[in-house]
């Protein structure tokens, strides 16, 4: 535990904490397009807002739009303002918010119809959804790792919402070195004799990342297929009714 801890220390100060990795952190190449398109749609985020499988709430320093910041999660989680229970409607009025966001939570629901009309129960008409969803990713969240979503898929969540903008993240270089990048990681961290080993080459651990990584950009840049994406990111507004 005490190799662990000093090993997440020193490989944050080096590298950076979600949501302010660097080049040299092995979830840069994942996460870099979904903070460039979450720094884009910043503005339209306002109002009473709602953070649906919070987290930490890594990005509410993002919107200086929101008037209100609610984050909600399953479990003990002691950064959720509110505790939502499975399969329980959530702890708010109808039409409370008037901007929903879900980050990277989608695809960890059990009951994904649930979340869809509370979802819907608790927005503003005109009110704003925001989601970020993997398309291609390795499983995380074991054993609560359910469902990926396409383009196309993202927008059946909510048919009857305006589609504002859609936009797909990443391409074959961000896929193949996360891929790389995750599989060397769960590899070397399966036994203690290994994650000690793997402490001990940091150093290498961090250049090979950033070799990784700068291959995987640029592989990016020239992926024109537009159908090798690793995330999709939506915004919906609800209709008047």
């Amino acid at each position: 535990m005490k190799i662990t801890g000093l090993y997440t220390k020193l490989y944050g100060l080096i590298c950076g904490h979600h949501p302010k990795q660097n080049i040299l952190h092995d979830e840069w190449l994942c996460l870099k397009d979904t903070h460039t398109n979450l720094k884009e749609v910043s503005p339209l985020i306002g109002g009473k807002t709602l953070d649906v499988g919070c987290g930490s709430k890594p990005y509410k320093d993002w919107f200086s739009n929101v008037t209100e910041y609610i984050g909600g999660d399953i479990g003990d989680n002691i950064f959720a303002d509110v505790a939502f229970e499975e399969d329980q409607a959530w702890p708010f009025q109808d039409r409370e918010f008037d901007t929903i966001l879900s980050f990277q939570v989608f695809e960890h629901v059990k009951n994904l119809g649930l979340a869809q009309d509370e979802i819907d129960r608790v927005l503003k008409p005109n009110g704003t959804v925001v989601l970020s969803i993997p398309f291609c990713a390795y499983e995380h969240g074991a054993p609560n790792d359910y469902r990926r979503f396409t383009r196309e898929g993202v927008k059946q969540l909510f048919p009857e919402y305006e589609v504002v903008n859609v936009k797909t993240e990443g391409g074959v270089g961000s896929n193949v070195g996360t891929l790389i990048l995750r599989w060397v990681r769960i590899s070397m961290t399966r036994t203690k004799a290994l994650r000690i080993a793997f402490a001990i080459l940091m150093p290498f651990w961090i250049l090979f990342t950033l070799v990784t990584n700068v291959l995987g950009f640029f592989l990016d840049k020239i992926d024109v297929t537009q159908s090798l994406y690793h995330n999709v990111m939506i915004i919906l507004k609800k209709p008047e009714r």
